[in-house]
């Protein structure tokens, strides 16, 4: 018996010897990885999770193999599905730990999960860090349903109904189409879109009209039911979504190499301020005319606001490398020569003849 109890307390000995020699790896291996997140702070920069215009927080740490920008576009779309619900109660949103991840949950939906690694980025633990979220969103949570709620809609209609009682047509119809534009949300304050001929920056968004100022500084107003029934590019959700694609096109002679052609094109494009260089740009040669090719440039870019700008810079560089590699951009045309003299009838018909 003595014997058995002896084993026992060399069995329990050697367990905890283990637990603190994987306690001390597990320790090593944060301060390394600490280390080396500092060392990156400074160049790295942290990818927002944005809300209706409104940057909650930054993820700098990759995640089941989501980067930092997929996660934080998942984030921001399972919190804006969320704040639409009319039966939102914010205060619900809860915290649950496994041993590796702090979930921020609403019933049985997963906002965001929150690592370790996440917890070194703002140098706190991993509990602390998704606390502090929690408040965050919480709170963007109740701002939400502040605007989305039963009663802010039926305030609309009950506003709808006084407008109707007027008898007038053409404000009710605008008031129905500023409700739909609402609901449909084809474009937020602040985008940059084209509407028919007018491209601009939603400034303002009322029951009856939606303002836009133009890049020259012109505040155009506009019905809600004439853009109900236009239609609407929005520059801004494409450079967010998936970047923007510009476009421009130059006609170079046959003499100079399509591929040449194409290398200085993209140079042109990746040296613009504004144009990103993953998607990569790209040329296609959109038709092959008599006297010349026409080649069509193309380059992402996130942000619309600044797209005046930036297809300025692209002009400029491609006049600018085209110049420094000797290339003349230029639709060359050829004029053929003869004397004058000469009839356009064929010798062999004018032989025919004198015989």
């Amino acid at each position: 018996m003595e014997a058995a109890r002896l084993n026992e307390a060399d069995l329990r000995m050697e367990m905890e010897q283990m637990k603190l020699a994987s306690y001390a790896a597990d320790s090593v291996k944060l301060a390394l990885q600490k280390q080396r997140i500092d060392s990156l702070r400074t160049v790295t920069p942290g990818i927002p999770v944005v809300v209706e215009k409104d940057t909650l927080f930054y993820l700098y740490a990759k995640r089941g193999g989501h980067t930092p920008q997929q996660r934080a576009k998942d984030v921001s779309n399972v919190i804006e599905a969320l704040g639409t619900r009319f039966n939102l109660r914010p205060d619900s949103v809860y915290l649950e730990s496994t041993d590796i991840v702090t979930d921020l949950m609403y019933g049985e939906k997963v906002i965001i999960s929150f690592t370790d690694q996440d917890a070194l980025w703002e140098n706190c633990t991993r509990d602390q860090l998704a606390a502090s979220k929690r408040h965050v969103v919480v709170d963007k949570l109740k701002a939400m349903q502040k605007e989305h709620s039963l009663w802010q809609l039926g305030k609309r209609i009950l506003y709808f109904g006084l407008i109707v009682s007027l008898g007038s047509s053409t404000v009710i119809g605008n008031i129905i189409a500023g409700l739909v534009i609402t609901y449909m949300r084809p474009f937020k304050l602040g985008d940059r879109i084209k509407l028919n001929d007018t491209t601009g920056n939603i400034i303002e968004k009322t029951p009856l009209v939606t303002r836009i100022r133009t890049p020259k500084n012109e505040v155009v107003t506009i019905p809600n039911s004439f853009i109900m029934s236009s239609h609407t590019v929005n520059y801004s959700q494409s450079a967010r979504e998936y970047g923007l694609i510009i476009h421009s096109e130059v006609s170079i002679g046959y003499d100079v190499p399509w591929r040449k052609t194409h290398q200085l094109l993209i140079e042109a494009a990746l040296n613009t301020p504004g144009v990103i260089d993953d998607p990569r740009p790209f040329v296609l040669e959109t038709s092959l005319q008599d006297y010349y090719p026409v080649y069509q440039v193309n380059a992402y870019i996130r942000d619309a606001n600044s797209l005046s700008q930036i297809y300025s810079d692209l002009h400029q560089n491609i006049q600018d490398v085209f110049d420094e590699a000797g290339i003349e951009i230029m639709s060359p045309h050829y004029i053929a020569t003869r004397d004058g003299s000469e009839t356009t009838i064929p010798k062999d018909d004018l032989r025919e003849k004198k015989q």
